[in-house]
């Protein structure tokens, strides 16, 4: 199979929920083909006009014009250093919890010795 487990489960859950919607359905006529087609068709109508908002004959998000930001952009170097920063704060972190953890791994293993 492809995907994680955690890809996995959700996908058995959400076939469940509908196996589940189907057996329990509030409305005796609800169907999943009819509910399939309804969702397909909204998917549909969203694409097209997605296609129509970003088309050139609508002009709405033209591909020549820069969307321009109020706020000044950070320069790289600034963001590269702030990354640097956070990731050294992190890697401390990281430490302190595995240090943490190995003590309370090595008093788990006094108090089961004394037991």
């Amino acid at each position: 199979g492809h995907g994680s487990y955690e890809d996995r489960t959700e996908m058995l859950r959400l076939i469940v929920d509908l196996v589940e919607a189907t057996i329990y359905a509030d409305n005796p006529e609800w169907s999943v083909d009819e509910q399939v087609a309804k969702d397909i068709h909204l998917i549909d109508s969203i694409a097209e006009k997605q296609a129509q908002i970003f088309s050139e004959e609508c002009k709405l998000f033209p591909a020549d014009v820069q969307i321009q930001s109020i706020y000044p952009l950070p320069e790289v170097s600034e963001l590269e250093s702030k990354l640097t920063e956070q990731s050294k704060i992190l890697l401390n972190l990281q430490q302190k919890v595995d240090d943490l953890a190995s003590k309370v791994y090595q008093n788990l293993n006094l108090i089961l010795v004394f037991k």
